[in-house]
This record gives C-alpha cells, sequence and structure tokens, in this order.
C-alpha cells in the first residue's frame, strides 16, 4: 500500500482530476493500471491528523507503507477502517473519505493552473481522472483544504531532513544541524552543519545532491548557526574558493515545477550544485580565531554604578603606583603559558582592567615580554613559534 499527498481539481459530481504529474510511487501505480487497461482504486482521506499528512509526505521506498511512519509518530498504530466500495481502506479518524478509482485514460486531461509549492502559479497540466463511488464522512464534517504554498513547504521540510539524516550517516558524515530553508520552497535548498574529518566537506555535498529534488546544497563546519543566513553567507565569504569548493553535477533529476528549467517537450533535467563552506585542511587555525570578548554576557550595568546615585562608582582607584609586582605575577604565568590579552584578564580577577593593560605596557615598555605567531605573549628572548 502507498500513501501521499494529492491534489484533486472538482470537474463534475462524481468526476475529478488527480495532479500525479512528478514521477512517484503513485505514478508507478498508475502506469502500471493503464498499461493493463484496469482502474486504479484510491481511498482519499480529508482532514485527517498531522502525523498521517506528514507520513503520506515522506518518499519511502517502493514497498514501504508510509503510514506506518504515522504508527511510529504516534507511538501506536494508525487506525484504518475498511473500503466500502473499493478493495483500499482509509484512514479511520479522517473528516471525510472519498472511494474513486483512476480510470485508465492516461494524461490527457487538461486541470490549472494552481498555485504551487515555489509560490509561482504553474502551468496547465495533463492528467488522469479519478471516478469517485462513494463518500462517507464524520457528523459535521470539517473540510480541511491545503494552503499553497506554506502549509505544503512546511510539510516538506521535515521530510527531506529526515532524508538528509539518513543519507549523511549512510556516508558516514557526522552531522550536528540540518536545515531546509523556505526560501528554497523546502523542496530545493539544504543547509547541514558537520564535524568535519578530512574530505567530508565534499562527500557531504555529494551524499545531499542525491536526494531525489534536492538542488543546491551548502555544508559547514559545526560553529556555524546554519539557522542564520548571516552566518552562513559569512562562511561561504571566509572559507570558499570557487574552484576548489563548488561542485556542479550536470543533468541530474529535476522537479518540473523549476521555473528554470528551459522550455522542453523532453523530460526535463537540471544542474545541481554544493559550495563546501568547511575550513580548508590546510587551513592555518590561527586564521580561523575568532573574535574574543572578555566577559561577554557577564558584566552587568548596575555594578559599575552606585546605587543611590547611579554615577560611576568603580574604576577610581589610583592607577599611578607601583607596577612591577602585578607585572612580575604575569611575566611568571607567561613563562608556564603563553597567553592572549583576554586570558590574562582572567588569571587576575581581582585586578581592574586598566592596571592589568599598564602592567603589560610596562613589561613592554622594559623589553621583558613579546608576541608569539598566534598573538600570545610570551617572555622575550623565547623563540616565536
Amino acid at each position: 500500500m502507498n500513501a501521499g499527498v494529492y491534489r484533486l481539481m472538482l470537474k463534475e459530481r462524481n468526476l475529478t482530476g488527480i495532479d500525479i504529474v512528478t514521477p512517484n510511487n503513485l505514478r508507478r501505480f498508475a502506469e502500471r493500471a493503464l498499461a493493463a487497461g484496469k482502474p486504479l482504486p484510491i481511498s482519499v482521506s480529508i482532514g485527517v491528523h498531522p502525523y498521517e499528512l506528514l507520513a503520506s509526505s515522506f518518499k519511502a521506498p517502493l514497498g514501504i507503507n508510509e503510514l506506518t511512519y504515522a504508527g511510529g509518530l504516534r507511538g501506536e498504530a494508525s487506525r484504518l477502517a475498511p473500503g466500502e466500495t473499493i478493495p483500499v481502506p482509509s484512514i479511520a479518524d479522517a473528516e471525510i473519505v472519498l472511494e474513486g478509482e483512476i480510470l485508465p485514460e492516461g494524461w490527457t486531461h487538461p486541470e490549472g493552473p494552481f498555485g504551487e509549492f515555489n509560490r509561482l502559479m504553474g502551468g496547465l497540466h495533463y492528467n488522469p481522472r479519478v471516478r469517485i463511488r462513494a463518500m462517507m464522512h464524520r457528523r459535521d464534517p470539517i473540510y480541511y483544504a491545503l494552503h499553497m504554498p506554506w502549509e505544503n513547504i512546511w510539510l516538506s521540510a521535515p521530510v527531506y531532513e529526515a532524508a538528509a539524516w539518513r543519507v549523511l550517516r549512510e556516508a558516514g558524515v557526522s552531522a550536528t544541524a540540518i536545515h531546509l530553508t523556505p526560501g528554497g520552497c523546502c523542496h530545493w535548498h539544504i543547509i547541514a552543519a558537520i564535524k568535519k574529518q578530512p574530505g567530508d566537506g565534499k562527500n557531504a555535498i555529494l551524499a545531499l545532491l542525491s536526494i531525489a529534488d534536492i538542488k543546491h546544497v551548502v555544508v559547514t563546519d559545526d560553529d556555524i548557526d546554519i539557522f542564520d543566513p548571516v552566518d552562513v553567507e559569512w562562511a561561504i565569504a571566509t572559507r570558499v574558493q570557487a574552484d576548489r569548493d563548488v561542485v556542479i553535477v550536470s543533468s541530474a533529476r529535476a522537479k518540473p515545477l523549476d521555473p528554470s528549467l528551459p522550455p522542453s517537450e523532453a523530460v526535463p533535467t537540471t544542474a545541481k550544485m554544493g559550495i563546501d563552506a568547511t575550513i580548508p585542511e590546510y587551513a592555518l587555525k590561527e586564521r580561523y580565531q575568532r573574535i574574543v570578548y572578555f566577559n561577554e554576557g557577564k558584566v552587568q550595568l548596575k555594578d559599575y554604578l552606585d546605587p543611590v546615585s547611579g554615577k560611576k562608582a568603580i574604576g577610581q582607584r589610583d592607577l599611578q603606583g607601583d607596577l612591577a609586582p602585578l607585572a612580575e605575577k604575569i611575566l611568571a604565568e607567561l613563562s608556564n603559558s603563553h597567553r592572549f590579552f583576554a586570558e590574562i584578564l582572567t588569571l587576575f580577577p581581582g585586578e581592574e582592567f586598566r592596571k592589568i593593560a599598564r602592567a603589560i605596557g610596562w613589561l613592554h615598555q622594559k623589553e621583558k615580554i613579546t608576541q608569539d605567531k598566534e598573538g600570545k605573549y610570551q617572555p622575550k628572548g623565547l623563540h616565536p613559534g
């Protein structure tokens, strides 16, 4: 048994079209029935729980019943009711059930245009027709019509994300986050953050582009927030060399509703692209050292104001005293381990920022410290490396 979400256009009292232009399992069954000259029985459940709707959107391999995924989401089996006029069950808790059969007439009847998931009006489609044999419903049923495009693409995102987790796992790539972007209509664009091993960026691209409708892929390291488009763009800007990190696959399977495809009577194909926005294997670590903000998120303005006057309360101590004792303590710490300025601050939490800065300046003036190739302070006379 196969489950899916399809659009039916009312034509007559008991006759509809059914939109199965895109290659999928139902189309295979309909083509098989057409070749045999027989109608294909179908059950249409309208107004179902989101578990069934989501599971039916999932593209399971042929031979696997998608409704088993609904049972997995719910934690118990989905309730089905036997067909009244056809040998196909329906979802027992649906608001309305239509029983019918796809007529063995082929893709010969025009319907549309419809609003599509790509946020554009689609063209005229030629599809088979469905003859409705029976209708059942709950008392005072609620008719539910899926809103295009948002309800459609929101359903698609977790379906494609599940496929992405699966193919990355099978490729041996450790993913930390997956995002199907609304800008890519939750069908065409996917961003993945990974814990990278050498070569994983390209392997992840190839795995993700194998998902049927995915057109463009961006792979980042796991330090990138892939749900923040600015962070993703920053990764592309600072980690990508186009001749090395952009992968293009020509003549791949296309989603026919892609308006960028050239008009053709033949089955269209598309070019797929992947961008490896991970830090290159050869990169020097210090070139990707992020800006560090000392005490970020810890400093409170109230700690620096007098509770009565609201004016500056601290930081007025005399800094003209002898800096040598503090400077010698800093120098001793640097002899044990090279430190960035922010790290030195954390070593002396009881000292004021300005006094530490002056002490480091004093050490510079006395030519007792310098910096290594990463910019960390070290005692002078040591090799800069």
